[in-house]
């Protein structure tokens, strides 16, 4: 993979992502171990895979990805306004997802 020679010679690297994924699936990362870079992304990872399950009505398991991206989110130690606005934004996610729930 050109661009990705890391990959190709690290084997500890693809570990670390493989047990990543795994982990993910069952929301079960230990985002407090994870660099500043890291949570950003993993912030990303969880609201992405909570819209793709909203998307899907699985309004439960969107829940609990948009609540651990909240709980990412606020690690982060800025208080930028793009911080402030994510954390508004998935507030209000949580909020109609919890009603939704709640009705069922």
């Amino acid at each position: 993979m050109s661009g990705h020679d890391d990959l190709m010679v690290d084997d500890a690297l693809i570990r670390r992502n493989m047990d990543y994924v795994k982990d993910f699936q069952t929301l079960d990362v230990d985002s407090g171990s994870l660099d500043r870079k890291s949570k950003i992304v993993h912030f990303m990872n969880l609201t992405t895979v909570g819209e793709k399950l909203r998307d899907k009505g699985l309004q439960k398991e969107a829940l609990d990805f948009y609540k651990e991206s909240k709980e990412v989110l606020e690690q982060l130690d800025d208080n930028t306004q793009g911080k402030q606005e994510q954390s508004k934004r998935i507030t209000e996610i949580i909020d109609s997802l919890s009603k939704t729930c709640d009705a069922h």
